[in-house]
């Protein structure tokens, strides 16, 4: 789309999803930042200068109307920082396994037979949801707060969008779900660990808790290529297709990877420039295997108290406050 066709796109995007199947299509400068305001602010308000009889005159188009959801994608190694502040980055897996996954789906999707699938059960659960009470209490809300990282300001935005699925999850299940007292739906374990199944690897990589498995395989082949305790170790560094030899994998894709991962840190090109041959070694940075949501376990499971045996000390039972009349 051009850079301010949003603002005079005649659509109604309340409670739509925006679908912009390349990110290069969207120019940058107030292209971009349109989308922001969308995403932040559930609609985008426009002033721009008009021709009428009287000369240019400033006025203000009508209100683009949210809130949108939007679904982007690249091939890019990432996106404008601003941009990745305000979405949730979902990696596609590239290995051999997932491709020969996808061919086996295109060479079945003729073959199988078409059926009609029952809705009915779908829409008595929209009906049931619809009549049933809107509110969500998460009581353990709290306690994920405080497991959080708080190395990147960006947690404040990928947040509340976790506390959004689990009240989605919450109402979805709400006859299992206990009521508490102002009527409101209490979610509770199994609505978490379903949220942090699906999202908690894309939050962890796009808070640099955790990276890509590609990127990770290609720092590890690095590392073993250049380690100087194997025979045959690569000493100026690997190239692109040493790589894609020793992983089996295309150039392309190589190279790819290898470019974000230079950019992120995990690797260091020692020959760059355009039309040479890389010399790829482990960067300063070293890879991270953390996570951002913490672990059901870790959420839910209370310390059981010690129980001592009959020959330790039991626990020293606190002191008598000794009052003084005066």
């Amino acid at each position: 789309m051009s850079e301010k066709a949003l603002v005079y796109l005649d659509i109604d995007l309340k409670h739509k999803h925006l679908i912009i199947g390349e990110a290069a299509g969207m120019a940058n400068g107030s292209g971009r930042t349109l989308i922001r305001q969308l995403l932040s602010e559930g609609q985008v308000r426009y002033a721009t200068v008009q021709s009428t009889d009287r000369g240019l005159e400033g006025a203000e188009l009508p209100a683009l109307e949210g809130p949108c959801g939007l679904i982007m994608t690249t091939t890019a190694t990432n996106i404008h920082p601003e941009d990745e502040n305000r979405m949730l980055s979902m990696n596609m897996h590239e290995s051999p396994d997932q491709i020969m996954a996808a061919l086996i789906a295109q060479a079945e999707g003729n073959s199988k037979k078409k059926y009609k699938p029952n809705l009915a059960p779908w829409f008595e659960l929209y009906r049931s949801i619809k009549n049933g009470s809107k509110n969500v209490s998460i009581p353990f809300a709290k306690k994920i707060a405080k497991q959080l990282p708080l190395t990147h300001d960006k947690i404040k935005r990928d947040f509340p969008q976790v506390l959004s699925l689990i009240k989605a999850s919450a109402l979805i299940h709400s006859k299992n779900r206990a009521i508490d007292e102002d009527g409101a739906v209490v979610a509770n374990e199994d609505d978490y660990a379903l949220v942090r199944n699906l999202v908690n690897a894309a939050l962890s990589e796009g808070l640099a808790k955790t990276v890509p498995a590609t990127v990770r395989k290609l720092v590890e082949a690095v590392e073993k290529l250049t380690d100087t305790r194997h025979k045959g170790a690569l000493s100026n560094g690997v190239s692109h297709s040493k790589l894609a030899e020793y992983l089996d994998r295309d150039q392309s894709v190589i190279s790819r990877t290898a470019k974000q991962a230079v950019e992120d840190g995990y690797l260091r090109n020692n020959n760059p420039g355009q039309g040479r041959e890389a010399e790829l070694v482990v960067g300063d940075r070293k890879l991270p295997s953390g996570s951002v949501l913490p672990s059901t376990n870790l959420l839910f499971d209370e310390q059981p108290e010690r129980e001592y045996a009959p020959w330790e000390c039991t626990a020293p039972a606190k002191p008598k406050r000794r009052t003084i009349d005066w």
